[in-house]
């Protein structure tokens, strides 16, 4: 488990107009093969349906 796991931190989505979400990240999310992200759960539901902006995101960690 990261470091970035380990502590509470703000949804990294951006909201409709630009800025970052507000809200608590409850989980951390792939985005890709390469990067995931901590999000709300309602960019968590904007993620699955494929329309979701990051702020910022993480590499992701591969485990052997």
């Amino acid at each position: 488990m990261s470091q970035y796991k380990a502590s509470p931190h703000r949804c990294q989505a951006a909201t409709t107009h630009g800025t970052r979400c507000r809200n608590s990240g409850t989980q951390w999310v792939a985005l890709n093969h390469e990067t995931e992200s901590l999000l709300c759960p309602e960019h968590q539901r904007h993620a699955r349906e494929g329309r979701l902006r990051v702020c910022e995101s993480q590499p992701r960690e591969v485990f052997a």
